[in-house]
């Protein structure tokens, strides 16, 4: 490792090619938004238009009764019982926003004919209501391909944690994840000597010399609704009723990286070549088993995955520890029975199949539709440049 202190500024660049969810924890009530069928668009309604808007036309009490009751399904819902007094073209000027959503209206799950009847899970936002991607989301990403990379090259050292998937008792998924993301990292990353009486504290984490900048902030026009599509290794495929906001694809999202060559010795050119080990081991374990889709990742390109929905085999290091792919592919089928069940049930989502049946642990990759397409939840195209 380098000790003399220098710090080195890149810029990074994500071009998105499979929609990106960076979720806020926050969901746009199927109240509190406008579906307009005809257009094949969710208008995301400005609460204090509204609340000014149905002032003036009496209908606020009749509001807060709608809102109070369970019966009511959607906006849609409520401008059809006020006729007299409301209309779409009226209400459409409330928005705040609006997002396309004519893959979700193509798909024919919408519940009712006004459409959009489910919730929405919302996009990370500033406090001006412009989207951006949190630089702790890239971060984790970034370790996640640091970490999954230095493993396979170097899997002999991680030869415990193995015997130790093989062996133990996994109740708990993220316990599990946890535990097994304390043992990396307390043997790749916690090298900075800070607390020599507990290596395993985190502030011995060489991360620590890694610092990225929230993203520069997006509009809400780079804003998408897409709708989660399961497909299994037929091709066959499971649309959920959960719609997330994402970034569309053809979005270039800009961060500042900050690296303390004192902590931290990994520099750009590392991160893009760790991307495409972990990117080409991920094809391999995984993506590999499934049909080709109508947008692939460019594999002459360096990837990445990025963001909530794009599956168990991005976000873990489990497929990396192992040489042996059947033998990874049991491994994870073993985590996947063990801690999706239930006292009540077991292996509800029958993953006593995907060794013998499927080929392939989990049994579904995660997609959207766009436009009759389908696309990859998290794809990205990463660059990374020196200033």
């Amino acid at each position: 490792m380098n000790n003399n202190g220098k710090i080195t500024n890149y810029k990074v660049t994500l071009e998105v090619r499979g929609p990106v969810f960076i979720g806020s924890g926050q969901t746009i009530s199927k109240k509190n938004s406008l579906w307009v069928f005809g257009e094949k668009k969710v208008y995301v309604l400005d609460m204090m238009k509204v609340f000014d808007g149905l002032k003036k036309v009496g209908l606020l009490k009749a509001y807060e009764d709608y809102l109070l009751d369970p019966r009511q399904k959607n906006f849609t819902d409520f401008i059809q019982s006020n006729s007299t007094k409301l209309s779409v073209e009226k209400c459409r000027q409330w928005a705040a926003y609006s997002l396309t959503a004519r893959n979700i209206a193509e798909s024919g799950t919408s519940r009712s004919k006004g459409g959009g009847s489910d919730d929405i899970l919302a996009f990370m936002k500033d406090q001006f209501g412009c989207p951006y991607i949190p630089g702790s989301s890239l971060k984790g990403a970034l370790r996640t391909i640091i970490q999954g990379a230095e493993i396979i090259n170097d899997r002999r050292k991680f030869s415990g944690l193995t015997r130790s998937i093989e062996g133990e008792e996994l109740r708990s998924r993220p316990r599990y994840l946890s535990n097994q993301e304390d043992t990396i990292s307390d043997t790749l990353f916690n090298t900075l000597g800070r607390n020599e009486k507990r290596h395993s504290d985190a502030v011995n984490d060489c991360f620590a010399g890694m610092r990225i900048s929230d993203s520069a902030p997006l509009t809400t026009d780079d804003l998408i609704l897409c709708q989660k599509v399961d497909v299994d290794v037929d091709g066959k495929e499971h649309a959920l009723p959960i719609r997330r906001e994402c970034l569309k694809p053809g979005t270039r999202v800009q961060f500042h990286m900050e690296i303390d060559e004192s902590m931290f010795k990994y520099g750009g050119k590392d991160i893009l070549n760790f991307s495409d080990i972990f990117y080409d081991d991920y094809f391999d374990s995984f993506l590999g088993a499934f049909g080709e889709i109508d947008h692939e990742g460019d594999t002459n390109k360096h990837l990445l995955m990025l963001g909530g929905g794009a599956g168990y085999a991005t976000k873990t290091s489990t497929y990396s520890l192992y040489d042996d792919k059947d033998a990874a592919l049991r491994a994870v089928q073993r985590i996947m029975i063990e801690t999706t069940s239930t006292r009540s049930k077991r292996d509800p989502h029958k993953h006593i199949n995907d060794e013998n049946g499927h080929k392939v642990s989990p049994h579904m990759r995660k997609c959207t539709r766009i436009g009759g397409e389908l696309y990859d939840f998290g794809l990205c195209e990463v660059q990374i440049t020196s200033l």
